[in-house]
């Protein structure tokens, strides 16, 4: 036998290298896309943290945790009062692990005026979704109130409020 090279009907081997080329370059893009999307409180053990901010920015309303779900157990319990002019509450959530999926955790609030008197609730829920190629994503979501006050949510943060008079 001579010397004899084995070709692959109708390519040349030029076009493999490119075909090569490109698959590594689209395995390379998309593990960086896909790191880029973790949360940096992402740990060395695969466990994920989102932290949800609830802020009490009005001037004369304090409000109480009276129901917190423990459907995104493991959860960080803050105080169960949220005083006005500034409070803060945050609730940090774990999300080990779990494939693909949403996690739902409702809290209600009881707003009680200066003389701590209800005078209605707020209620949303604390949302984390697992995408399969999405990645984590967490907000807050059925922001809802009978009490006069005001709310914002925005991502992983709400805001309360007194309402604006004109």
């Amino acid at each position: 036998m001579k010397d004899e090279t084995v070709k692959i009907s109708g390519t040349s081997s030029q076009s493999i290298g490119i075909v090569l080329v490109l698959f590594i370059l689209l395995v390379i893009i998309t593990s960086v896309s896909y790191a880029s999307q973790k949360d940096n409180n992402d740990d060395s053990i695969g466990i994920l943290t989102r932290t949800f901010s609830i802020y009490n920015n009005t001037s004369n309303y304090t409000l109480y945790a009276t129901s917190v779900s423990s459907n995104a157990s493991p959860i960080s319990m803050p105080p169960d009062i949220l005083v006005p002019i500034g409070g803060l509450n945050q609730y940090t959530v774990n999300v080990p692990g779990f494939s693909t999926g949403t996690r739902r955790a409702p809290i209600v609030y009881d707003v009680r005026d200066e003389a701590n008197v209800s005078v209605g609730s707020v209620r949303f829920t604390l949302r984390i979704r697992n995408g399969r190629l999405s990645g984590v994503s967490s907000t807050i979501v059925d922001v809802s109130t009978d009490a006069p006050v005001n709310l914002n949510a925005s991502g992983q943060t709400l805001t309360i409020t007194n309402p604006i008079l004109f």
